[in-house]
């Protein structure tokens, strides 16, 4: 003897357009990371090729540096001196250019509210009067 069971499952229109809505959300999602997977990975590489060049600058000017003292020429110390201040200004600049804004700071905790007093009330002060002269 043999059973055959279907059981079928209709979902109505609703439902599936609920299914719908939420695939393409996740295939958007999907795509906004990979897009800024792909821009992280663009900008590492440009920050590696940032402090592979400034290394290499360094070691260069060393070596130019130990080349000048061993020379004994003054003048050759002086051109160095001109062109790691060159390098100097060029590498702050380059630093400064691509490094993100501090955020800005934010205020201290009181512990009260910080909405600002509207009393209409004078001010008085605090100090007890003067004495009557008799």
């Amino acid at each position: 003897m043999t059973i055959t069971l279907h059981h079928y499952v209709q979902f109505d229109d609703e439902f599936m357009s609920e299914l719908v809505k939420i695939r393409q959300a996740i295939v958007s999602s999907g795509a906004f990371l990979m897009s800024a997977l792909s821009d992280l990975q663009t900008k590492v590489a440009a920050n590696t090729a940032v402090i592979s060049s400034a290394l290499d600058l360094i070691q260069g000017l060393k070596a130019q540096l130990d080349a000048a003292i061993a020379s004994g020429d003054p003048a050759a110390l002086q051109a160095l001196s001109d062109q790691l201040d060159a390098s100097d200004t060029a590498l702050a600049a380059a630093v400064a250019a691509n490094t993100p804004a501090a955020p800005p700071a934010s205020p201290p905790a009181t512990g009260g509210s910080t909405a600002p007093v509207t009393s209409a009330a004078p001010i008085t002060s605090a100090a007890p009067a003067a004495p009557a002269t008799p």
